[in-house]
């Protein structure tokens, strides 16, 4: 089994409303939803990370998704990425002890294609047990993108991030397990972090 963690706990500060809530273009799904449907069409199983309050977005979720993706409140969603990706990542640890491989993806980057996250998973699921320790990156014109994918070998180490670095510091750590996939779609580098 392959997952996908969607990271979607944060302020939206820089955006100026929240974002997870904003249509695209008329007749889109917000955002969040726009994303999250790519990801659960490949990626089972899917969870999202939001925090305990988003009341509003535990019922858009619900409406759209009918439970299809799980939904993990972080607790910790105030003192950074960091800490929502750990509490999501344990959280998968403790239910999911059977998943090979797990993605980390962003709430706002609906542009992806789901050909590229069908690829990334194809990928990820072909590595044989000798390359067990992968992270797979995918990349657009040299640039890297989302999202990453790490072998479960990791994922004891993405539970014990904290602050805002998120899980590049682990990808630091183990820069001998990066491969990186040449994606020819600039959605896996395109995030919404103000409108338009």
């Amino acid at each position: 089994m392959i997952g996908a963690l969607i990271l979607a706990a944060g302020y939206s500060r820089r955006f100026g409303s929240d974002k997870r809530l904003y249509r695209r273009t008329c007749g889109k799904p917000p955002m969040l939803i726009e994303t999250l449907e790519k990801y659960m069409q490949v990626f089972t199983p899917c969870f999202v990370v939001i925090r305990p309050d988003d009341d509003e977005i535990g019922r858009l979720l619900d409406a759209h998704l009918e439970h299809q993706v799980q939904v993990i409140a972080s607790d910790d969603a105030l003192l950074g990425m960091g800490a929502s990706l750990a509490g999501g990542v344990q959280h998968i640890i403790n239910q999911h002890a059977e998943l090979h491989a797990l993605f980390i993806a962003h709430g706002d980057m609906p542009l992806i294609r789901r050909s590229s996250l069908t690829r990334l998973h194809d990928i990820m699921q072909g590595l044989s047990p000798a390359t067990a320790r992968a992270i797979l990156r995918p990349e657009f014109n040299g640039v890297p993108g989302h999202p990453v994918g790490f072998a479960q070998a990791f994922l004891r180490e993405l539970a014990q991030l904290s602050g805002d670095v998120g899980a590049r510091s682990v990808l630091a750590s183990h820069l001998n397990a990066l491969q990186t996939v040449d994606l020819d779609d600039p959605g896996v580098c395109v995030d919404f972090d103000t409108p338009g």
